[in-house]
């Protein structure tokens, strides 16, 4: 259904005594101070203007967002609810976009707060009402109009992009694998891959989940035997943590806090939606990385024994590939986009190689008295974004494994300097800041056990030590003594 009206108001009082109340009147007071002008100046009509697409089973809003959308003041209000209201988009991918597009809108002057003020509107008055999050679409993801009605594949791949949109705020409930999307969308890949991280730190890593935010849809339970973990998508929190920085307040995409003791490890992330070999691809990726070492020597002034990881996930295309055993090639064609990120030898680019050593410079601090700009490791990874069947997945062999920055080994790199820096160094704190050890026969990874792929990644951190008496039937039956944890 086209251009519904709802007969929403637009007036910031409008909303004073809803759960949405509080959120409106901080991006009200941003956009007022962005250039000056009142809410009363750039709210003008009385009603929200009628959105693009009306579902009303099971009831939510689609919007095609085009350029003149992506805008400053927009990102400044995305800002103040990105992370406390779901979403049925990734704001993180839409505050990108502002930052590339930076469009601007003069006519009138205040056009720019308008739009972004109607813009939340439709967002977060959906809330309010008890219908589902609002979904957005970027008009330049794919030529829509091409798209057949008539054809099963077009509405399967549209569909897709709807439930991706949908889901983005519930990816907690998914598995535990690194995250898939449709081709085009890498940088949505940050907001799944936070559930990714949250919960890799806890099954492999050893953290407790209460420790962590967003926090993981995992949940402990103790007894004799051991530590169980269960999967539990209601304990799932998607809010991040706020951490003091030397400089300015941070919010880490990951955070560990120990109760008591403060945050303890920490990871940024960053999508990048595509890679180019020509002006404004890889080497503004290199030119981005001083904002990356800004950030480390921000929270490290803070916290110098902080573990802080960076991790970047990357879009790429393979013009030609001779073994396509391990990745597919698409030449020609519609999935041959030519701005490629890797040769036709399998050999990365050039310029996508010095990134990579730039950012692997940036990586290995070992000792709370390095440079405080380098973290204590990085993770470089590139995914698939052509079409076909991996379209999402990542490249399996650049960086290799034994690069700096595969991201595989950077997790054994946080969990290292973990150790060394709140466990072996610390013993009269170690009974609260060691990585605790789960039981095997949890059910979460029982049901992980039958998935190769949730496992292929990462262990399970498990001890099973032989002096313990085999398991019982955990609704019955005589405990046997607690197992070592």
């Amino acid at each position: 259904m086209r251009d519904h009206r709802f007969g929403w108001q637009t007036g910031l009082a409008s909303y004073a005594d809803t759960p949405i109340g509080p959120t409106l009147r901080d991006v009200a007071q941003v956009l007022e101070g962005h250039r000056g002008f009142g809410i009363d100046t750039f709210v003008r009509r009385k009603e929200v203007a009628g959105c693009d697409y009306w579902v009303p089973d099971p009831g939510f809003i689609v919007e095609f967002d085009e350029s003149q959308h992506f805008t400053r003041p927009r990102r400044l209000a995305l800002a103040m609810y990105a992370d406390r209201h779901p979403l049925g988009f990734s704001a993180e991918r839409w505050m990108e976009l502002c930052e590339r597009h930076d469009a601007k809108d003069n006519n009138p002057v205040y056009r720019d707060e308008q739009r972004a003020w109607y813009d939340t509107l439709r967002d977060l008055v959906p809330l309010a009402e008890g219908l589902q999050p609002t979904v957005r679409l970027y008009v330049r993801d794919r030529e829509w109009c091409a798209l057949d009605p008539d054809s099963t594949e077009d509405l399967e791949s549209f569909s897709d992009l709807i439930e991706a949109g949908r889901s983005a705020t519930t990816q907690s409930a998914a598995g535990f694998r690194f995250p898939t999307l449709p081709p085009a969308q890498p940088a949505a890949l940050v907001e799944s891959l936070r559930w990714y991280a949250a919960s890799r730190l806890v099954i492999e890593g050893g953290f407790d989940p209460d420790w962590i935010q967003p926090r993981p849809p995992i949940t402990v339970e103790r007894d004799r035997e051991g530590l169980f973990l269960s999967h539990d998508p209601d304990a799932a929190r998607p809010d991040r943590q706020a951490v003091l920085g030397g400089l300015k307040e941070a919010r880490p995409d990951v955070t560990v806090t120990i109760p008591d003791i403060g945050p303890v490890l920490a990871l940024s992330l960053e999508g990048t939606e595509s890679v180019e070999s020509g002006a404004g691809g890889v080497p503004e990726l290199t030119g981005k990385l001083e904002r990356t070492a800004g950030a480390c020597v921000n929270l490290h002034m803070m916290y110098p024994a902080l573990v802080y990881g960076f991790w970047h996930v990357l879009s790429a295309d393979r013009v030609q590939d001779f073994a396509p055993v391990t990745v597919p090639a698409h030449v020609g064609g519609p999935h041959d986009h030519g701005d490629h990120a890797q040769r036709t030898n399998g050999e990365a680019a050039a310029e996508l190689q010095r990134y990579h050593d730039a950012v692997a410079r940036l990586s290995e601090r070992d000792d709370i008295r390095d440079a405080p700009s380098r973290y204590e490791a990085c993770g470089l990874t590139l995914v698939e974004r052509g079409g076909g069947s991996r379209q999402g997945m990542v490249y399996p062999h650049y960086p290799g494994p034994d690069s700096l920055l595969d991201y595989n080994r950077m997790f054994q790199q946080l969990y290292a300097v973990y150790d060394r820096r709140f466990v072996d160094s610390a013993r009269a704190l170690k009974e609260t800041t060691r990585r605790r050890f789960w039981h095997h026969e949890s059910p979460l990874l029982a049901k992980m056990a039958g998935r190769n792929d949730l496992l292929a990644e990462m262990a399970p951190r498990v001890r099973r030590d032989p002096v313990c008496p085999p398991h019982r039937p955990r609704n019955g039956g005589q405990r046997g003594d607690p197992s070592p944890v």
